[in-house]
């Protein structure tokens, strides 16, 4: 079976091409931005300068615990402060400090410091840490 020229007019004028090529470089060109700034992001967001976790922690009483936490720096020259706070068995914040981190001779350190409450405290925990 052959087919003749006059039946691939038929179906050419059928079923046209669909021809798009303005299309990949409008899809690409977002895509492409889109993967640029998410490596950027994640490169950035990596290796925060400052960071730290509680290790653990000791109510000694009503009205105070002790905290010890693993400081970790990107190098060991940063300082900054982290925000560290209590909670009650409610979840209420019974307690908080501000922590001044100083530079040291090493990257990974761990502090304890005791923070003051105003009721009993269960928890304690990080909510943030900033370089200066």
């Amino acid at each position: 079976m052959t087919v003749s020229d006059l039946d691939r007019e038929r179906i050419a004028a059928r079923y046209p091409q669909r021809r798009r090529p303005w299309l990949v470089p409008v899809i690409a060109a977002p895509l492409l931005a889109l993967l640029v700034f998410w490596l950027w992001i994640s490169a950035f967001h990596a290796n925060p300068p400052l960071t730290a976790d509680v290790a653990g922690f000791e109510v000694t009483s009503d009205q105070e615990i002790k905290v010890t936490l693993n400081v970790d720096r990107s190098r060991p020259e940063v300082t900054g402060h982290c925000l560290v706070f209590a909670q009650a068995p409610d979840f209420e914040r019974v307690g908080e400090l501000r922590v001044p981190i100083a530079a040291s001779d090493r990257k990974v350190e761990q502090m304890h410091v005791t923070i003051r409450t105003f009721r009993l405290s269960t928890t304690a925990s990080v909510e943030r840490c900033v370089a200066d």
